[in-house]
């Protein structure tokens, strides 16, 4: 189901999101990461420090289910940041799919 490919921007890296969780969790966790006021001048600043955000997903179904949520207008504003896959946070090979290993930040 593919692996993250960074996309440097600037001075951003990337989180990624293990678990099960459901899509408007995921949702409500977006929201969050990408509120302008996480970012300096709001969002003047936010092509270079925002993160890429990488969600491993356990299934088939979690990942259309967030695909759909990811194709709603109200997330133009991070549409292109967000990273869903399909995998096990306990696979080695998933966690280099996602870059675990130059990841700023894992949320469980």
């Amino acid at each position: 189901n593919g692996s993250y490919r960074p996309q440097v921007v600037g001075d951003s890296d990337h989180v990624v999101v293990f678990g099960t969780p459901t899509g408007p969790m995921l949702w409500d966790f977006l929201q969050n990461i990408y509120h302008p006021n996480h970012f300096k001048d709001g969002m003047v600043h936010f092509d270079r420090e925002a993160p890429d955000v990488v969600v491993l997903l356990p299934n088939e179904r979690t990942f259309e289910h967030f695909q759909r949520y990811l194709g709603r207008q109200e997330s133009i504003l991070f549409q292109e940041r967000v990273f869903p896959l399909i995998g096990d946070a306990f696979s080695e090979e998933d966690m280099k799919r996602v870059k675990m290993n130059k990841a700023w930040h894992a949320v469980v």
